[in-house]
């Protein structure tokens, strides 16, 4: 039965259980939201069953579509405020969806129109063990020890698990492994920044199994889903830990070629491929110039300092230039960390009084240089031509003394 979905709250909750739509000539179209019950060869579907709705123009591998049942027999829910199976894209009004189970298709489908809520009751045979299910109980022994290799794939067969012989594999509570169940999950848990989802996100069941040495994880992924700007060779593949609430990367390998990244796998968890945005390279800012102190006398250090902050997401490299009165007068480079924050001290001194421009990058100011203590007062300047009184009295002293010396002569000869 259809209902049409009226209420604005509905329609509003309905957006935030899907992820951003692809818009068709710049509209964004609602989704179409499915619920219902989910019988498996007859019974209800246990828990983690997956259903998924495909056709032209859908968008799968997204936020609830394909969708995890959490409860036994049913997906999705009437209740507005609970999740449902959400099927979103470029699709044209009335376009024919079909309906899967653990990747079977049930033969059954629905029109697709933006905006409406249907519930729809599915039913699907599956013969043999669900896609995605590696039965191992005839190759293990009762120590947990794998007697041969063995290769494990995913329910859409994009995630290969390889398994060596004479590897260890055991539940969580120690006991040997009987199956391996790879299926994809509708809801990932929440992304680290920057982050993106390549591809599907894999459950691996038994959850906390663990391998000895670890097992082999081949993901193949679409390279048309790789954010623009982020390199094809950065690609990782991460898993999720629970209890630190966190993805944790994997060492791994990326082959551009055969679009498939490779990692060990040591335990199960839910296991996704990452494609990280590059990271913003160093941005700097320059503030909080200070001169002190501004008012000097001659020859007296004056301390210039200036505060660098780095906004970007990497550390870099800064240089920094003192010019006085624009002529450079010294250059400090530092290096500041992604999100911090340095402080740059030049010194400086002048001898000669008089008002000095700073600058710093762009960053100006100025300080005084005073006109210092006074000069001691000069002597007075001596006489151009000064009067050698010694010489002169030598002079008329000599005079006399030969005056006195020519007259006693003369007398003597007279007698």
């Amino acid at each position: 039965m259809k209902t049409k979905t009226i209420a604005f709250l509905l329609l509003a909750v309905l957006l935030t259980l899907c992820t951003t739509p692809v818009y068709a000539q710049g509209i964004p179209p609602l989704p179409h939201a499915f619920h219902g019950t989910v019988e498996v060869n007859g019974s209800p579907a246990p828990v983690e069953t997956e259903v998924e709705a495909r056709g032209e123009g859908v968008q799968t591998d997204v936020n609830n579509n394909p969708m995890v049942t959490a409860v036994e027999g049913s997906y999705g829910s009437s209740n507005p405020l609970e999740p449902k199976l959400i099927v979103q894209g470029d699709i044209v009004e009335g376009a024919t969806l079909t309906f899967y189970v653990n990747g079977v298709s049930t033969g059954q489908t629905a029109e697709w129109h933006s905006g409406e809520v249907t519930e729809l009751n599915l039913t699907a045979t599956i013969e043999g063990p669900p896609p995605g299910t590696t039965d191992v109980s005839g190759i293990i022994n009762s120590a947990g020890v794998f007697t041969e290799a063995v290769i494990a794939e995913s329910s859409d067969s994009l995630c290969r698990l390889t398994i060596d012989k004479d590897t260890v594999g055991l539940t969580k509570d120690g006991e040997p492994l009987s199956e391996i169940k790879m299926t994809r999950m509708g809801a990932p848990p929440a992304l680290p920044a920057g982050a993106h989802i390549i591809g599907a996100v894999y459950n691996f069941k038994p959850d906390g199994a663990v391998f000895n040495p670890a097992a082999t994880l081949e993901y193949t992924y679409d390279s048309s889903k790789i954010p623009e700007g982020v390199a094809e060779k950065e690609l990782v593949l991460a898993w999720w830990d629970a209890g630190a609430d966190m993805w944790v990367e994997l060492e791994s390998t990326v082959d551009p070629e055969a679009n498939t990244i490779t990692a060990p796998v040591s335990h199960f968890t839910a296991l996704a491929a990452l494609a990280y945005e590059p990271p913003e390279p160093a941005t700097f800012s320059l503030s909080s110039l200070i001169i002190s102190p501004s008012e000097v006398t001659p020859g007296e250090s004056v301390t210039i300092s200036a505060q660098v902050a780095n906004t970007g997401e990497e550390a870099g490299n800064y240089k920094l230039t003192l010019k006085i009165d624009g002529v450079v007068e010294a250059s400090k480079e530092v290096t500041v960390d992604a999100g911090a924050s340095q402080k740059v001290i030049f010194t400086t001194a002048k001898d000669l009084p008089g008002s000095y421009s700073v600058d710093i990058n762009g960053l100006s100011g100025t300080f005084v240089v005073m006109g210092g203590a006074p000069s001691p007062p000069s002597p007075p300047p001596a006489p151009a031509n000064p009067v050698n009184w010694h010489l002169i009295w030598g002079v008329i002293g000599g005079v006399i003394v030969m005056g006195l010396i020519i007259f006693l002569l003369a007398r003597r000869k007279a007698y």
